[in-house]
């Protein structure tokens, strides 16, 4: 049970730092290679997705979707990040305040819950295309510090592509590799709304589309990342899972997701399926 509760702890500060992530190793990069950054408020704007960890690559159901746009003459972000596990927290482009100071970048946000985070990110390497830095976290609830984490090396990657929109409408599929954690490998529908919600169809006895699965679902996009939460019928358990959309072209859309087992083994999971009604 200890390791469980931990393990527990581990995810929800994982999610809560907004721009970093756990990890057991103290990654800081020495101050040799942290040189000046020309530019540095130019070349972090843009939507970057979380894909490392002190070299680690970060499992799907982890990740997280930050934005960095010019507002005003001011740098302000919007990060995306849902929970697995803990139901409290699913934050879709949650607003956050952004300070640059040399390679400094200072990031601060609050949430309904009380809680709020600082995030300190040293950053090393900035391409436009990639982003690495050192991040250290503070936690804090009702404006006492909880928990620190850090200091980790994290890397980014520019986001190409938004799928926000063009989900929307209905879809047929089913599972393209050899196993997943939710799926039986039949096929199924999915009908994604522009108010966050969605509804999932299954194929009944008679072969006949029934909608009456799941009590709950909701869903958000942000860039390429899918991040779904819902209920079944009769069952109070709020189950959640993430999906990397790999392209959405021609009327047909893949998915893709690095997952763990429960023999604790890496696997990569796919998943494609055909619109087959306009929103």
């Amino acid at each position: 049970m200890k390791k469980i509760q931990w393990f527990l702890m581990s995810v929800l500060f994982c999610a809560l730092t907004a721009l970093t992530a756990c990890s057991n190793n103290d990654g800081s990069r020495s101050s040799e290679e942290k040189q000046p950054i020309g530019n540095l408020s130019e070349k972090i704007l843009g939507k970057w997705i979380h894909v490392e960890t002190d070299g680690v690559p970060m499992l799907t159901n982890q990740k997280s979707v930050h934005t960095f746009v010019l507002e005003d003459s001011t740098i302000k972000a919007y990060n995306s990040l849902a929970m697995n596990d803990v139901g409290a927290w699913w934050e879709f482009r949650k607003q956050m305040d952004v300070a640059i100071d040399g390679n400094q970048v200072t990031v601060k946000g609050k949430y309904d819950n009380g809680k709020s985070v600082i995030t300190e990110m040293a950053v090393a390497s900035a391409t436009g295309k990639e982003l690495l830095f050192d991040a250290k976290t503070t936690l804090f609830n009702d404006g006492e510090a909880y928990a620190v984490i850090g200091p980790r090396n994290e890397k980014y990657v520019l986001v190409e592509k938004d799928y926000s929109q063009e989900i929307l409408g209905t879809w047929e599929g089913h599972i393209t590799s050899d196993q997943s954690a939710y799926d039986d490998s039949k096929l199924h529908r999915w009908e994604y709304k522009d108010d966050g919600s969605y509804v999932y169809w299954g194929l009944d006895e008679d072969g006949e589309w029934q909608a009456d699965v799941n009590s709950k679902g909701d869903y958000f996009v942000d860039g390429n990342l899918l991040c779904t939460r819902w209920k079944n019928v009769g069952d109070p358990t709020e189950h959640r899972e993430w999906w990397e959309i790999a392209s959405i072209e021609d009327g047909v859309m893949n998915w893709t997701a690095l997952r763990r087992s429960e023999q604790d083994s890496v696997y990569t999971a796919t998943f494609s399926m055909r619109r087959v009604q306009e929103p």
